[in-house]
């Protein structure tokens, strides 16, 4: 299973993904730099959330997962590795569920790594790259 520092490398990476390149590298320069000090890695996430802006609100951005519930096998892995709990499971059938898409970490993939069923799927990345920008 997956732990939450794997969760937050790819919540980084995605954001990373998002960036125009020198703020790319400034921002992994500066982890690098940071090295297991969190108080500094913590202080470069916040100026890089400050920086971000979406062009239409979240909600609106149809960025998420899709779960191939003919592939998933409920073993609940998507589950404990989310930290933004977009999953779910349902009661009555024991099927896993996307509740809170808009939560979904923007261009982030991770889920997809961790599905051993390969049930995970989201779409491709390239068009949603419209729908932010940084200062």
């Amino acid at each position: 299973m997956a732990n939450t520092s794997q969760s937050a490398k790819e919540m980084m990476k995605a954001t990373l993904r998002s960036m125009p390149l020198w703020l790319a590298v400034k921002t992994s320069i500066g982890m690098m730099l940071a090295g297991k000090n969190k108080k500094k890695r913590l202080r470069l996430m916040k100026d890089i959330a400050t920086r971000r802006h979406f062009t239409v609100p979240r909600e609106e951005i149809p960025w998420h997962p899709t779960i191939d519930d003919q592939r998933c096998d409920r073993c609940g892995v998507c589950l404990s590795f989310c930290p933004k709990d977009v999953f779910e499971v349902d009661m009555a059938t024991g099927a896993v569920q996307v509740v809170r898409p808009a939560a979904c970490v923007f261009l982030c993939t991770g889920c997809v790594a961790q599905c051993a069923s390969d049930a995970i799927s989201f779409p491709d990345r390239e068009p949603f790259r419209k729908y932010v920008y940084y200062r």
